[in-house]
């Protein structure tokens, strides 16, 4: 049997420094990554909801029942004490048109979608 010099020791502990080196870059690039991953994961999910609660409320108000809506951090309905999400409606009357603007906003007041909807004020009477 051969023995290993030292040199060869050297250079398999070196290779083994290195390779754990990399590793631990490339773990920390990729730790990184899934975090915006689930980031953006929550943001596409949070705005999917505001523009299902804008779609509810624009039918709503064509049907003559505009009104404001609160929801929890679930997207659930709640009362505006525990509100983390409001749906705001903003209503004028332009001669025999009705606009109204909804707006979906967190508790901060960032907006997170709006709609505006137009309808013959003779239709919805």
């Amino acid at each position: 049997m051969k023995k290993h010099s030292g040199l060869w020791r050297e250079l398999t502990l070196l290779e083994l420094i290195i390779a754990i080196g990399l590793l631990s870059v490339f773990t920390a690039f990729d730790l990184q990554l899934f975090a915006a991953a689930h980031r953006l994961s929550r943001e596409s999910e949070t705005l999917c909801h505001a523009v299902a609660a804008a779609q509810e409320s624009a039918e709503n108000f064509r049907a003559g029942q505009a009104q404001e809506q609160y929801f929890d951090a679930d997207w659930q309905p709640v009362d505006k004490s525990g509100a983390v999400y409001i749906v705001a409606e903003r209503i004028s009357l332009n001669g025999k048109i009705m606009s109204n603007f909804i707006s979906i906003s967190d508790s901060c007041g960032s907006e997170l979608f709006s709609l505006v909807v137009k309808s013959s004020s003779e239709a919805t009477s």
